[in-house]
Protein backbone atom coordinates (compact mmCIF):
# COMPACT_ATOMS: atom_id res chain seq x y z
CA UNK A 1 0.00 0.00 0.00
CA UNK A 2 1.38 3.67 -0.72
CA UNK A 3 2.15 5.49 1.95
CA UNK A 4 0.60 8.18 0.75
CA UNK A 5 -2.74 6.35 0.70
CA UNK A 6 -2.90 5.85 4.13
CA UNK A 7 -1.95 8.89 5.36
CA UNK A 8 -4.16 10.63 3.38
CA UNK A 9 -6.83 7.89 4.83
CA UNK A 10 -5.97 8.52 8.22
CA UNK A 11 -6.26 12.57 7.68
CA UNK A 12 -9.53 11.96 6.52
CA UNK A 13 -10.75 9.98 9.48
CA UNK A 14 -9.44 12.13 11.84
CA UNK A 15 -10.52 15.32 10.80
CA UNK A 16 -14.22 14.13 10.79
CA UNK A 17 -14.07 13.88 14.21
CA UNK A 18 -16.13 15.29 16.61
CA UNK A 19 -13.44 15.54 19.49
CA UNK A 20 -10.25 17.15 17.88
CA UNK A 21 -8.14 16.17 20.56
CA UNK A 22 -5.05 14.85 20.06
CA UNK A 23 -4.68 17.03 16.85
CA UNK A 24 -4.72 15.49 13.44
CA UNK A 25 -1.39 17.25 12.76
CA UNK A 26 -0.04 15.39 16.01
CA UNK A 27 -1.50 12.36 15.29
CA UNK A 28 -0.15 12.22 11.74
CA UNK A 29 2.58 13.10 13.02
CA UNK A 30 2.76 10.13 15.12
CA UNK A 31 1.31 7.86 12.23
CA UNK A 32 4.47 9.03 9.49
CA UNK A 33 6.63 7.79 12.56
CA UNK A 34 5.67 4.34 12.31
CA UNK A 35 5.71 4.06 8.71
CA UNK A 36 8.74 5.72 7.86
CA UNK A 37 10.73 4.17 11.08
CA UNK A 38 9.99 0.53 9.96
CA UNK A 39 12.84 -1.35 10.39
CA UNK A 40 14.00 -5.20 10.61
CA UNK A 41 16.22 -7.73 10.91
CA UNK A 42 16.96 -10.41 8.75
CA UNK A 43 20.00 -12.63 8.51
CA UNK A 44 21.68 -10.57 11.14
CA UNK A 45 21.47 -7.66 8.72
CA UNK A 46 19.34 -4.66 9.85
CA UNK A 47 16.80 -2.99 7.16
CA UNK A 48 14.52 0.23 6.99
CA UNK A 49 11.66 -0.20 5.14
CA UNK A 50 11.20 2.12 1.97
CA UNK A 51 8.26 0.70 0.08
CA UNK A 52 4.76 0.10 0.83
CA UNK A 53 3.47 -0.81 4.63
CA UNK A 54 4.08 -3.11 7.30
CA UNK A 55 1.59 -6.13 8.07
CA UNK A 56 1.97 -7.25 12.03
CA UNK A 57 0.73 -4.37 14.13
CA UNK A 58 -2.38 -3.89 15.40
CA UNK A 59 -3.01 -0.39 13.89
CA UNK A 60 -2.34 -1.98 9.82
CA UNK A 61 -5.90 -3.69 9.52
CA UNK A 62 -7.75 0.23 9.90
CA UNK A 63 -4.46 1.62 8.54
CA UNK A 64 -5.20 -0.74 5.01
CA UNK A 65 -9.08 0.03 5.12
CA UNK A 66 -8.63 3.66 5.65
CA UNK A 67 -6.25 3.39 2.66
CA UNK A 68 -8.60 1.13 0.23
CA UNK A 69 -11.43 3.76 1.18
CA UNK A 70 -9.18 6.23 -0.67
CA UNK A 71 -8.43 3.86 -3.45
CA UNK A 72 -12.45 3.59 -3.56
CA UNK A 73 -13.60 7.23 -3.79
CA UNK A 74 -10.81 8.02 -6.65
CA UNK A 75 -12.22 4.81 -8.44
CA UNK A 76 -16.00 6.08 -8.12
CA UNK A 77 -15.09 9.26 -10.05
CA UNK A 78 -13.61 7.51 -12.49
CA UNK A 79 -16.11 4.72 -13.59
CA UNK A 80 -19.39 5.22 -15.54
CA UNK A 81 -20.47 1.52 -14.88
CA UNK A 82 -20.54 0.58 -11.03
CA UNK A 83 -20.89 -2.63 -9.49
CA UNK A 84 -24.48 -3.27 -8.07
CA UNK A 85 -22.66 -4.69 -4.60
CA UNK A 86 -19.66 -3.86 -2.92
CA UNK A 87 -18.61 -5.42 -0.06
CA UNK A 88 -14.99 -4.73 1.55
CA UNK A 89 -13.26 -6.19 4.20
CA UNK A 90 -9.74 -4.43 4.72
CA UNK A 91 -8.84 -5.70 0.61
CA UNK A 92 -10.86 -8.41 -0.19
CA UNK A 93 -14.03 -7.21 -2.51
CA UNK A 94 -17.13 -8.87 -3.04
CA UNK A 95 -18.86 -7.65 -6.23
CA UNK A 96 -21.60 -7.76 -7.93
CA UNK A 97 -21.27 -6.79 -11.84
CA UNK A 98 -24.33 -6.13 -14.19
CA UNK A 99 -23.01 -4.37 -16.86
CA UNK A 100 -21.50 -7.62 -19.04
CA UNK A 101 -17.91 -8.61 -19.29
CA UNK A 102 -16.07 -5.70 -21.84
CA UNK A 103 -17.74 -3.39 -19.22
CA UNK A 104 -16.42 -5.47 -16.21
CA UNK A 105 -13.20 -5.75 -18.31
CA UNK A 106 -12.66 -1.57 -18.56
CA UNK A 107 -13.79 -1.48 -14.98
CA UNK A 108 -10.84 -3.76 -13.74
CA UNK A 109 -8.31 -1.79 -15.91
CA UNK A 110 -9.36 1.70 -14.40
CA UNK A 111 -8.68 0.14 -11.36
CA UNK A 112 -5.38 -1.24 -11.43
CA UNK A 113 -4.14 1.45 -13.24
CA UNK A 114 -5.04 4.16 -10.27
CA UNK A 115 -1.60 3.32 -8.61
CA UNK A 116 0.17 1.31 -11.38
CA UNK A 117 3.31 -0.58 -9.78
CA UNK A 118 2.05 -0.01 -6.19
CA UNK A 119 -1.46 -1.69 -6.06
CA UNK A 120 -3.07 -4.70 -7.72
CA UNK A 121 -5.76 -5.81 -8.12
CA UNK A 122 -6.70 -9.76 -8.99
CA UNK A 123 -9.91 -10.82 -10.26
CA UNK A 124 -12.16 -14.14 -10.28
CA UNK A 125 -15.54 -13.47 -11.80
CA UNK A 126 -18.02 -16.57 -12.16
CA UNK A 127 -21.28 -16.85 -12.85
CA UNK A 128 -21.97 -19.15 -10.56
CA UNK A 129 -19.90 -18.97 -7.56
CA UNK A 130 -17.60 -16.34 -6.11
CA UNK A 131 -14.60 -16.79 -3.34
CA UNK A 132 -14.86 -14.31 -0.21
CA UNK A 133 -12.22 -14.05 2.52
CA UNK A 134 -12.93 -17.84 3.04
CA UNK A 135 -15.87 -18.34 1.80
CA UNK A 136 -17.28 -19.53 -1.61
CA UNK A 137 -20.36 -18.27 -2.28
CA UNK A 138 -22.73 -19.57 -4.53
CA UNK A 139 -26.64 -19.85 -5.62
CA UNK A 140 -27.86 -23.41 -4.78
CA UNK A 141 -31.05 -25.07 -7.09
CA UNK A 142 -33.54 -23.60 -5.71
CA UNK A 143 -31.70 -20.18 -6.39
CA UNK A 144 -30.79 -19.50 -2.34
CA UNK A 145 -27.70 -18.09 -1.73
CA UNK A 146 -25.32 -20.51 0.23
CA UNK A 147 -21.64 -20.68 1.81
CA UNK A 148 -19.01 -23.09 1.91
CA UNK A 149 -15.51 -23.19 3.08
CA UNK A 150 -12.99 -21.55 0.44
CA UNK A 151 -9.13 -22.34 0.21
CA UNK A 152 -7.16 -21.31 -2.40
CA UNK A 153 -4.95 -23.41 -4.62
CA UNK A 154 -1.76 -22.18 -2.70
CA UNK A 155 -2.79 -22.91 1.14
CA UNK A 156 -0.87 -25.42 2.49
CA UNK A 157 -2.57 -25.98 6.10
CA UNK A 158 0.70 -24.45 7.74
CA UNK A 159 0.74 -22.30 10.99
CA UNK A 160 3.18 -19.88 12.49
CA UNK A 161 5.00 -21.17 15.07
CA UNK A 162 4.60 -18.94 18.45
CA UNK A 163 8.31 -18.21 18.31
CA UNK A 164 8.12 -16.88 15.55
CA UNK A 165 9.20 -12.77 14.82
CA UNK A 166 5.57 -11.67 15.07
CA UNK A 167 3.52 -9.85 17.79
CA UNK A 168 1.59 -11.94 20.07
CA UNK A 169 -2.31 -11.39 18.97
CA UNK A 170 -0.96 -12.47 15.84
CA UNK A 171 0.07 -15.75 17.38
CA UNK A 172 -2.55 -16.18 19.75
CA UNK A 173 -2.38 -20.18 18.90
CA UNK A 174 -6.26 -20.42 20.22
CA UNK A 175 -7.59 -17.87 17.77
CA UNK A 176 -5.75 -19.60 15.01
CA UNK A 177 -7.15 -22.97 16.01
CA UNK A 178 -10.37 -21.63 16.22
CA UNK A 179 -10.88 -19.51 13.33
CA UNK A 180 -9.60 -22.05 10.81
CA UNK A 181 -11.07 -25.29 12.06
CA UNK A 182 -13.99 -24.18 13.86
CA UNK A 183 -15.65 -22.55 9.99
CA UNK A 184 -14.36 -26.13 8.40
CA UNK A 185 -15.72 -28.63 10.66
CA UNK A 186 -19.06 -28.82 12.56
CA UNK A 187 -18.67 -27.55 16.73
CA UNK A 188 -19.27 -30.63 18.78
CA UNK A 189 -17.90 -30.45 22.57
CA UNK A 190 -15.36 -33.09 21.14
CA UNK A 191 -13.69 -30.70 19.17
CA UNK A 192 -13.82 -28.06 21.11
CA UNK A 193 -12.04 -30.52 23.91
CA UNK A 194 -9.31 -31.87 21.01
CA UNK A 195 -8.55 -28.02 20.34
CA UNK A 196 -7.94 -27.01 24.07
CA UNK A 197 -10.30 -24.16 23.66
Amino acid sequence: MPQHLGVKGVKKALDSRKFQKPSTVNSIDCLKLCVNENHFEFNRNFYTRIHGTFKGPKMAPGYASLSMGIVEEELWQKCSHKPSVWSRYIDDILGLWPHGTDALKIFLEILNNLYPNKLEFTSCFNYHSAPFLDLRIYRDPEGFLKTDLFVKSTFKNLYLKYDSYNTKHILDINAVRFSVYGRSVPQTNLLKEALLI
